[in-house]
């Protein structure tokens, strides 16, 4: 038999549970309608007592874990709608992520800095910026997707887009929105924060802007440099609302560490979805 040693969950839009025991467990999931739920049987475990957690954040309503049978443990996410999910056995964990399409429809437009024969900013290291920012964008749309939004990308390799090509791009998307993802870069090695362009008067974007922003900073924890206007060819000349993202001073060795990391792509990515969704 089983022993449950740690239950634990975060909600940052997917919902991960991690469930820990002192064996490797055996399991089945599926799925019920009326009301929407996923489900996961636990075998050979007992000795858990009744959880109910209450989540009502992007779609979930209420997580529920009990003894279905004598040797059965019963983890229960109910939704508000179907619900999507993946689930995984490493050694002695398991890790279960549920999902709603809460990006279903949106498209939006990922404009990865840089690429080909112009680097970007050269960084701590000597890495260049045109690896992260490409890293960054794959890493957003990978999650984008996951919840059910469409996303168009200037490039997803390391070749050299012009400018006017990546507006081109854009306008002819039909996109919701275009963010461009760029690192900063000072003499000064210790200069930092995060901060997020957009053209003077376009309120669409100021909005875009504002809720990227927020996100951001809240993932990184870096410091609040704010929202700046600017002229920048690409957020001057794409129709939709659009912002140019600086994620944090790749001249930075403790931000670009973060930022560059796998925590720190996913980080971003969190960010981007929570930005995008409507509230």
């Amino acid at each position: 038999m089983a022993v449950l040693k740690n239950f634990r969950l975060e909600t940052e839009p997917v919902l991960r549970i991690i469930l820990e025991f002192d064996q490797k467990p055996s399991l089945k999931s599926f799925t019920l309608k009326n009301p929407y739920r996923v489900v996961l049987d636990i075998a050979k475990v007992r000795g858990v007592s009744k959880k109910e957690v209450p989540v009502k954040k992007y779609k979930i309503k209420e997580v529920r874990l009990a003894q279905y049978k004598p040797e059965v443990l019963r983890l229960v996410i109910e939704g508000e709608e179907e619900l999507m999910y993946g689930v995984r056995v490493n050694g002695e964990q398991v890790i279960l992520e549920v999902w709603a399409k809460l990006l279903d429809g949106e498209k939006i437009v990922l404009d990865p800095g840089h690429g080909g024969k112009d680097p970007g900013a050269i960084g701590a290291g000597g890495i260049a910026e045109k690896e992260v920012t490409l890293k960054l964008v794959l890493a957003g749309k990978d999650l984008v997707e996951k919840l059910g939004g469409k996303v168009v990308l200037t490039r997803d390799k390391d070749i050299f887009v012009p400018l006017p090509q990546r507006v081109k791009i854009a306008n002819s998307s039909e996109a919701r929105a275009f963010i461009s993802v760029h690192l900063n870069a000072a003499t000064d090695s210790t200069a930092r924060g995060i901060e997020t362009y957009f053209k003077a008067g376009r309120e669409d974007s100021e909005s875009l802007a504002a809720k990227l922003q927020k996100q951001l900073i809240n993932e990184f924890g870096f410091k609040d440099r704010g929202l700046k206007t600017a002229t920048f060819y690409l957020i001057k000349n794409v129709r939709l609302p659009a912002v140019l993202a600086e994620i944090g001073f790749i001249t930075n060795p403790e931000e670009i560490k973060i930022v560059n990391s796998s925590d720190g792509l996913s980080r971003f990515a969190r960010a981007l979805a929570k930005a995008l969704l409507k509230s």
